[in-house]
This record gives structure tokens, C-alpha cells and sequence, in this order.
């Protein structure tokens, strides 16, 4: 019986401890009468991210009000956050963006609101920033410096030059004057170059002189210097214009017909047809005047279109048959004859200038020397010649430059090259010998076989030479 019993109870607490189990440990509630207990439940699942909250995108830059003037350029790089956005603004017509930068320049003064738009499209509100800009009228600049090319307003002076550079005899001077013309061919505008032989080298002919020309043409190297002188004559149409005149002096009807004559009716003949008479071909005569009598011999028309420069004295010994046969028939053609004041180029003021770098013997070494561009294996400083006068060597001379520094001091609106008697001229001033009877003759003194000198006739020309010598020559010489 009791074992019975016994069995009967462990079979109860079992049965009382499944129930528990079963439950999740839930207590039988009649064996823990008058106790309380909440039941347990599960953990939720994590809500997902809410979406994007408006107006959270900002710019990465500030916009203060800007003060500027006009013709300043506006910049500012624009970035914001989030991404993926894009610029736009509502701008004067002068401001816009170019990618993320904001650029413009104004042109006219006022005040200027600006908006700048970063603009979304996935759901993020779009943002604006607003800002002034404050534009005030810019001083007016002064008025640039005239340019190097600059020849006052007028027109380039139409030039031929017959000279004997081309001959290998004649006085180195020829290439001083001739270097230093080629620097104002922007104002001095040479239609030709003609060679012509001296009765001196006569005695040594030599061919294709002209070709002397061409080859200090080429030691300028007038390409190099048009990068700072944009007006100057280039090289190539320089070289063509260099044309081979006579090379026999005498009166021109026993003379030969040449290039260099025939260049200088045909380049007088296109002045005329183009621009008239009223303005001249001038023709710089640095040798022999046989070319260009030729030329007048075989078209005597153009004599009312052109006006001579001739650097006489010396020159007029090498074929006084051609110059007498141009004064003797032609009485109306506009004619200035140097035969002494050329010389202050080189003479008078020596007290003053003897030791000084414009001095004769001194401007070559002091300014020209190592100057220039290398050409056949030196440089044009290098190889310019020393002249000489007389026994006196090695100097600077450049006699022929009165010539056309007469034309130029008209540029430079110094004297007035329709005018000889003009004492202001940096090529001399001259007077008229024949007033009635050749009105447009005009020389500073008789020309003469015997060498004399006249020092107050040279003073006609030295006594602008710091002015000329600052003005023109140094300046030249300081483009290399």
C-alpha cells in the first residue's frame, strides 16, 4: 500500500514539471498560491531609416556682397552637399557659370543682384544663396605710349636710295648710314634700293655689286627686330626690292638702260598713278647721281613726282657729266644738294664730344660692338665697318645719314621736309641759289673740287647731334 503511495506522488511531480516546462517555465499556479509574474514577449524588428529630411543640403562656400569695378573680372567656385546637384543662377547678363565657377566681367556700373541655385532631383529640397555686387565705373587709364612703329599719324615716306654701298671700294660709311636707315623702314618706306658703281672702283670691277645690298640686308635681320618694331619691312620684300644700277658713269644718253633704272621710273610711275604728286618719291642719292639721271633721261615725267637728296661733294666728282646734265635741263625738280653741313655727322664739336661715347672715335665701340644678331658667323655690331676721313681712321662717320634724317626729323614733326631753309631740321638747312630760275634748287654751298672745310655750315648738323644721337641712334642699337 504505501509503495503504492509512493508512486503515485512521482508520478504527480513529474506530470506537475511537464506542465512547467511546457509553459516556459510557467509555475503551476496552485503550488505558488498568491504570486504575481508578467509574461515575457519577443524583441521587435528594427524599423528601416526614415527618408531624407528637407532643406538639409547647405553650400560649401559663403556669399558676402561683393565690391568691384568695371572691367574686373568676377570668379567664385561654387560647391555644395549632398551631390549630384546642379548650378544654375539668376544673374546680370554679365555673370554666369562656367562648371562649378561663377565668372563675369561688367562693363557698366550698378548694383547687381545675384541668386545661385544648387538644384536637386532626388528629393532633397534645392537651395539658394542671394547676394549683391556693387560695381563702380573704373578710372579711365591713361592713354598707352605711342608705339615703337608709331610715326605720328602720317603716312610712311615713299624712299629710293641709290647708293655705291654695293661696291666693295667704296667708303665704309655707306654701311653705317645704311644699317641704321633700315631701322625707321616703318616710317621710311624704301620702294628700291638701286647699286651704283664710283668712278673709283672703275679700276676694279667687280660683278653682281648689288648683292652687297642684299647681304647687309640680311645681317640686319630685320625679322628679329619686326618682334619689337612690327612696322619694319620684312626681310624678304626688302631683298627684293635691290636692284643693280649703272655701272659706267657719263651723260646719261650714252649710258645703258638698267634695272635700277628701270625700277625707279616703274616705282615713281605706281606713287603717281596711287597717290599723286603732291606727296614725292624721294630719292637719296649716297654715290655717283648716274642712275638716276638714266632714269630721268628715259622718262623726264617723273621728274615732277620726285625730290632728290643728294650727299654731294666727293659724289659729285664721280660723274659730274650726269648731275650737270640734270641741272641743265631740268629746272623745276625739287632738289637738295649737301656738300658740306653731311660733315657735321662726323666733324665739329670734337672739343666737346672727343672723349665723350658719341664721339667719332668712340660710338662704335661704346654702343655698336657685340651688338645684333649672328649672321655668316658675326654679329651686325661685330661686323660694321670703321670709316675714315682722310688720315683720321677707325672712326664713326655714317655722312650719308643727314639724308634721310632729314626726312625723319619731318616724322618727328621737327622741321618740315617741303621746307630746306628749315633750320630745325636734323639734315641740315639749305638756301637757293637760283631762286628765279630753278626755284626748287637747293644747297648749303657751292660744290667744289678742292676739300674745304666749313665748320659753320657743319654746324647745321652737329649741332643736333645729342639729339639725334639719344633719339634715333642709341634707340636703334638698344633693339637687339
Amino acid at each position: 500500500m504505501r509503495r503504492t503511495l509512493s508512486i503515485l506522488i512521482l508520478i504527480g511531480l513529474m506530470g506537475s514539471m511537464t506542465f512547467v516546462f511546457n509553459n516556459c517555465l510557467e509555475l503551476e499556479i496552485g503550488s505558488l498560491e498568491g504570486l504575481s509574474v508578467d509574461p515575457i514577449t519577443p524583441a521587435p524588428i528594427p524599423p528601416p531609416p526614415p527618408p531624407p529630411v528637407p532643406g538639409v543640403a547647405n553650400f560649401n562656400v559663403s556669399f558676402p556682397n561683393k565690391n568691384m569695378k568695371t572691367g574686373e573680372l568676377f570668379s567664385k567656385r561654387v560647391t555644395a552637399n549632398p551631390a549630384n546637384y546642379t548650378l544654375t543662377c539668376d544673374c546680370p547678363g554679365w555673370l554666369s557659370f562656367s562648371g562649378y565657377d561663377l565668372k563675369g566681367t561688367p562693363t557698366a556700373a550698378g548694383t547687381y543682384n545675384v541668386r545661385v541655385w544648387a538644384r536637386y532631383t532626388n528629393g532633397v529640397t534645392s537651395i539658394f544663396k542671394n547676394f549683391k555686387v556693387f560695381v563702380t565705373k573704373a578710372a579711365t587709364p591713361p592713354p598707352p605710349p605711342p608705339p615703337v612703329t608709331s610715326c605720328n599719324g602720317k603716312a610712311p615716306i615713299s624712299v629710293i636710295i641709290d647708293t655705291d654701298l654695293g661696291v666693295k671700294y667704296s667708303d665704309p660709311d655707306d654701311i653705317q648710314s645704311f644699317v641704321h636707315f633700315m631701322h625707321q623702314t616703318d616710317c621710311l618706306d624704301p620702294l628700291a634700293f638701286v647699286s651704283s658703281m664710283s668712278r673709283q672702283d672703275l679700276k676694279r670691277p667687280i660683278p653682281s655689286e648689288h648683292e652687297k645690298i642684299k647681304e647687309w640686308i640680311r645681317r640686319v635681320d630685320l625679322d628679329h627686330l619686326r618682334k619689337k618694331k612690327p612696322g619694319l619691312i620684312s626681310e624678304a620684300e626688302a631683298l627684293s626690292r635691290v636692284f643693280a644700277g649703272n655701272g659706267m658713269y657719263g651723260p646719261p644718253p650714252t649710258r645703258a638702260v638698267t634695272a635700277g633704272s628701270n625700277e625707279i621710273i616703274k616705282q615713281v610711275l605706281s606713287h603717281k598713278n596711287t597717290k599723286g604728286c603732291s606727296e614725292k618719291v624721294w630719292i637719296l642719292v649716297w654715290g655717283a647721281i648716274t642712275t638716276t639721271a638714266k632714269a630721268l633721261h628715259q622718262n623726264p615725267s617723273i621728274a615732277s613726282c620726285i625730290a632728290i637728296y643728294q650727299i654731294g661733294n666727293w659724289n659729285i666728282s664721280q660723274d659730274t657729266a650726269s648731275n650737270d646734265w640734270i641741272f641743265n635741263n631740268f629746272n623745276n625738280i625739287f632738289w637738295i644738294q649737301n656738300n658740306e653741313s653731311f660733315k657735321g655727322m662726323y666733324l665739329g664739336r670734337e672739343g666737346e664730344f672727343g672723349n665723350h661715347p658719341y664721339g667719332r672715335h668712340n660710338f662704335i665701340n661704346a654702343h655698336i660692338r657685340g651688338k645684333g644678331t649672328v649672321y655668316m658667323g658675326q654679329k651686325l655690331g661685330d661686323a660694321v665697318p670703321y670709316a675714315r676721313n682722310f688720315n683720321d681712321m677707325n672712326i664713326f662717320k655714317a655722312g650719308d645719314d643727314p639724308s634721310w634724317l632729314y626726312l625723319l626729323s619731318d616724322v618727328r614733326n621737327k622741321s618740315v621736309k617741303e621746307n630746306p631753309g628749315d633750320t630745325r631740321s636734323w639734315g641740315g638747312s639749305f638756301s637757293r641759289p637760283y631762286p628765279t630760275t630753278k626755284p626748287l634748287f637747293w644747297r648749303d654751298v657751292p660744290y667744289a673740287r678742292a676739300y674745304k672745310d666749313h665748320p659753320h655750315i657743319q654746324s647745321r648738323v652737329n649741332k643736333h647731334k645729342v639729339e639725334v644721337f639719344t633719339d634715333v641712334f642709341l634707340p636703334t642699337w638698344r633693339l637687339y
